[in-house]
């Protein structure tokens, strides 16, 4: 773990790997926690894509002047890395940015 400043939590059971809350950095936020649905293991996904596209990019991919612009281009805007980055990179970003949770790649 590098930081979670107060807002991780350790899901009890393999079995119970949803979660209802909304909490994050707006860039970070995945589509379904901006949409209050409940969220799992892929929203760790999806921001290790964020990550990334902002380390290769220099910013957000769905960056805006107020919370509410962000979390609307997070919910409703297709991302996909600029063609000027190798594929690969185009398509660990690309896979991990997918709006559906069951869509992105998985990490257990």
């Amino acid at each position: 773990k590098i930081a979670d400043f107060g807002l991780a939590k350790q899901l009890p059971s393999k079995r119970e790997q949803t979660n209802e809350t909304m909490c994050g950095t707006p860039n970070y936020i995945s589509p379904e926690i901006a949409s209050r649905n409940p969220h799992s293991f892929a929203t760790d996904v999806w921001s290790l894509g964020i990550l990334i596209a902002t380390l290769l990019t220099g910013r957000p991919p769905f960056d805006t002047d107020t919370v509410h612009g962000t979390l609307s281009k997070v919910t409703q805007e297709k991302y996909e890395l600029p063609t000027t980055f190798s594929d690969e990179a185009q398509d660990l970003v690309n896979n991990t940015l997918r709006k559906r949770p069951e869509d992105r790649p998985t990490i257990h």
